[in-house]
């Protein structure tokens, strides 16, 4: 029982599947098997939890937009090497970044006397896709 329970954490940590290795790790704690026969895969399960837990984190921030919530999300997404999901992250970021650039213009500009400035800043809010 238990060499096929060290076969089959094997096999579950070889698949990096969350599911399969919760399920193996399980039989391997039934089987018997030492904290030492299964410290890799429960280190593999808690890092693999983790990068899904800030890919979540990561997916959230995006569709908030929030410029708090995405450093935040970028930062951890960038702890734990998840450089696909970091890159849209840093993309929505740099749109919301240029919006709020733009309403502090608009706003600068509004609130002064001359037209020119004015004008500038609703081109600068129009390249920034700033919506009323």
């Amino acid at each position: 029982a238990k060499s096929k329970a060290r076969k089959r954490l094997q096999q579950a940590m070889a698949s990096k599947d969350i599911g399969q290795l919760k399920s193996a790790l399980t039989a391997a704690d039934r089987a018997g098997l030492n904290a030492d026969d299964t410290r890799a895969a429960r280190e593999l399960l808690k890092e693999l939890e983790e990068k899904e837990a800030a890919k979540k984190k990561l997916r959230e921030a995006i569709a908030s937009r929030d410029p708090h919530s995405l450093r935040s999300a970028i930062a951890k997404g960038q702890q734990l090497g998840l450089k696909d999901e970091v890159k849209e992250a840093q993309r929505v970021l740099a749109e919301e970044e240029a919006k709020e650039q733009a309403r502090r213009r608009l706003s600068a500009a509004a609130a002064g006397e001359s037209i020119a400035e004015l004008e500038d800043a609703l081109h600068g809010a129009a390249a920034a896709q700033l919506r009323p």
